[in-house]
């Protein structure tokens, strides 16, 4: 069984500039995400990065990722589909003649993920037979007291569905609900080329990781709170 470890790093982040080589802790946002791979890694993995930033293949290089390579123009754009990126690159290896079962994505927006949650990940993967598991968190509130925003601040929908959950509502009585993470996506490749999609499979199961480590920066708020995390010994 031999797994690609992919970190995929593009280089225009407009929520956060310059996102995936900026640090906490001293390490970059790609080099927390490169570390614990190493980590969980096999004696027949290999990991990789997919990037449009040269800047950003040399640091992989000085991490020891094996062979990052630049992606092209088309796939760097900010609505790129995350599915072509990793195709080009298990297309890239076949035509070394390097072939993988598994894909290990980790994307570094996502930075603290553990060496023992992708480890835990391809165990679930072997378990289960499973096609997927993707990483989960818990998710607050409960989407009972969720709604679209309407444009002249209706809150009907939202009310009727309390009603229906009981008029005595408390938040404790509700069963707990999760949501992707971004921290990491184990996924079988002969599944997602046939499918062309990492959610192909009819065997698709998440791992609850806890909230500290699935912290997801989108924005300035996001990479602050990460910092805080990282501060104050969470992760």
């Amino acid at each position: 069984m031999r797994t690609l470890f992919l970190v995929t790093a593009r280089a225009g982040s407009k929520g956060v500039p310059g996102k995936n080589m900026k640090e906490i802790g001293g390490i970059s946002l790609i080099a927390w995400k490169v570390r614990e791979a190493m980590q969980a890694m096999g004696d027949l993995d290999v990991i990789s990065i997919s990037t449009d930033s040269k800047d950003m293949a040399k640091h992989a290089i000085s991490l020891g990722v094996d062979a990052p390579f630049i992606r092209p123009a088309e796939l760097a754009t900010d609505t790129a589909a995350s599915a072509d990126v990793v195709k080009h690159a298990i297309n890239f290896y076949a035509s070394t003649g390097l072939h993988f079962d598994r894909v290990v994505l980790l994307e570094p927006s996502a930075p603290f993920t553990r060496a023992e949650d992708i480890r835990t990940a391809k165990e679930m993967m072997n378990l289960k037979n499973a096609h997927l598991v993707v990483g989960m968190k818990n998710v607050e509130p409960h989407s009972t007291f969720i709604a679209e925003i309407p444009e002249d601040n209706f809150v009907t929908p939202i009310v009727l569905k309390m009603e229906r959950v009981g008029r005595n509502l408390r938040r404790q009585d509700l069963n707990p609900e999760w949501t992707m993470n971004g921290a990491l996506y184990v996924f079988d490749v002969e599944m997602f080329l046939r499918t062309g999609s990492i959610y192909g499979g009819s065997r698709n199961y998440g791992l609850l990781m806890d909230r500290w480590h699935s912290i997801e920066i989108d924005n300035e708020d996001d990479f602050k709170l990460a910092e805080f995390a990282f501060s104050q010994g969470y992760v």
